[in-house]
């Protein structure tokens, strides 16, 4: 009997002992919950917008130590989410973060998952080497993408080389900004970049650098091998259990000096016929084919119905060049309220290639903003018949391109095939239609602005695609 009771205080003991052990591990769980974890937001606390094609799940306010410690042992208990069943997609954190001249806008932080019946930051995904996603006090908001998401994680050097923190980087398919940390390295999630597969699975994305004083760009898309047109080497990627891709492109160089120069009005519809008061990037590797022209052929039918002379033609590829870039320092007018540019996007892709994951990129920005007043691809066609067939045979040679030696050989020859309607030349694919593109300028009254055009080849590298600029205008 004495031995049994021994035995019974000693298991009464440690059962005591369990009932410790969990009631001091429920306290700790609501000390975290209470001390760690402020309150959970709704969409309704937030001043930045839900992005298109992305869900709000949820949002808390961290300080600034929170924030540093936003790392693979951070985590929120599903149970205060009321349960996180029907969380699914590919999850990502980002900072609300207000922006001088452009309001409430999101900093990408991290990519996040739900494991264990936790909310937590995937350890399995390193974009920044191990870097922690938090960028100090604030509210954080976690989102859940409807679209095939990737991740491209690199490193970025100004123009005189120095790999440093703090240089803007956005991304087309992309709502979200971020600003690369020491070392120049940065991180965004895209929509439909897949390196290993094209069409619609493989769209091209072009990421912008900007520090104010240097621009870059890289253009992101498939390289397929030896696919019938070049033999590509695929970018360094990785596919995590959620089929996402980590694409880890090589470290860039941004190139684009921002001109030093008085603002002005004068030849923004090229009919000086040179490149008189813009910043253009032009050929520096002997290639007989400058990158950057103004011409007058074939006016008439690239602008139908215009009333100019002259236009701008910025060309991808050639010489081993991806982007070129040119930009143009303004006042934007007292009372403007719209700001209207007139272009064509022509190319050898169209029509064997139309598609596929030779997917070339238009883009136009401001510097220093987050967003893109155009962004226009190859593929990014809403309907079959916005690309059509370019007969005029001076309009197919323009700028040489018969005699390029870096040109590709299509089966109707060195020839510019096709371009993009008079009526579909709208700033991007969910607004295509129209003769030009139009941005509300509204926020930038009186004020100076650079504007920065960037055309990028993707896949190949060669000379067949060009954006030709007819005017730009305030309104």
């Amino acid at each position: 009997m004495r031995r049994l009771l021994v035995v019974l205080i000693a298991l009464g003991l440690m059962f005591l002992a369990f009932n410790l052990a969990c009631d001091e591990a429920k306290d700790a769980a609501e000390d975290l919950a209470d001390d760690d974890l402020p309150d959970i937001l709704d969409e309704g606390d937030m001043d930045a917008d839900t992005p298109e094609g992305w869900r709000f799940l949820f949002a808390i306010e961290l300080n600034a130590d929170q924030a540093e410690s936003l790392d693979e042992d951070w985590y929120v208990p599903l149970e205060l989410l009321g349960g996180g069943d029907d969380i699914d997609g590919q999850i990502i954190a980002a900072k609300q973060e207000q922006l001088e001249g452009y309001g409430y806008r999101l900093w990408f932080s991290t990519k996040a998952k739900v494991e264990d019946d936790r909310f937590k930051v995937d350890a399995d995904v390193s974009l920044l080497d191990g870097a922690a996603g938090g960028h100090g006090g604030g509210i954080y908001a976690f989102y859940s993408s409807d679209y095939s998401l990737s991740f491209i994680a690199g490193e970025v050097s100004d123009c005189e080389g120095n790999a440093k923190a703090d240089i803007l980087v956005t991304a087309t398919d992309s709502p979200f900004f971020t600003y690369t940390i020491a070392g120049g390295k940065w991180a965004l999630p895209v929509w439909n970049v897949n390196v290993t597969n094209q069409g619609d699975e493989g769209n091209s994305v072009e990421v912008h650098f900007d520090d104010g004083d240097c621009y870059g760009s890289m253009a992101i898309g498939t390289a397929l091998g030896d696919n019938g047109k070049i033999d590509a080497e695929p970018y360094a990627h990785e596919t995590m259990g959620d089929n996402s891709d980590v694409i880890k492109p090589d470290p860039i160089l941004m190139n684009a000096g921002v001109p030093a120069r008085e603002p002005s009005g004068d030849n923004l519809d090229f009919e000086l016929c040179d490149f008189t008061n813009w910043e253009a990037a032009l050929s520096d590797s002997g290639d007989a084919y400058p990158f950057a022209q103004v011409l007058d052929a074939s006016y008439g039918v690239f602008f139908p119905g215009g009333g100019e002379t002259c236009y701008a033609l910025l060309s991808t590829g050639g010489a081993n060049r991806q982007t070129v870039t040119i930009m143009r320092t303004v006042e934007v007018p007292a009372d403007a309220t719209a700001f209207k540019i007139s272009y064509d996007f022509i190319s050898q892709e169209y029509a064997e290639w139309v598609g596929s994951g030779f997917n070339d990129v238009f883009t136009l920005k401001i510097l220093g903003s987050p967003d893109y007043i155009i962004y226009r691809t190859i593929n990014n066609t809403a309907e079959a018949d916005l690309w059509e067939a370019l007969s005029d045979p001076t309009a197919q040679a323009v700028a040489d391109i018969d005699q390029s030696t870096d040109a590709a050989q299509n089966d109707s020859g060195k020839i510019f095939d096709g371009h993009l309607k008079a009526n579909a030349r709208g700033p991007r694919i969910t607004d295509h239609a129209g003769a030009f593109a139009d941005y509300d300028i509204s926020p930038y009254q009186g004020q100076e602005i650079t504007l920065v055009f960037t055309i990028a080849d993707v896949g190949d590298k060669i000379y067949d695609s060009a954006v030709l600029i007819d005017y730009i205008k305030f309104e």
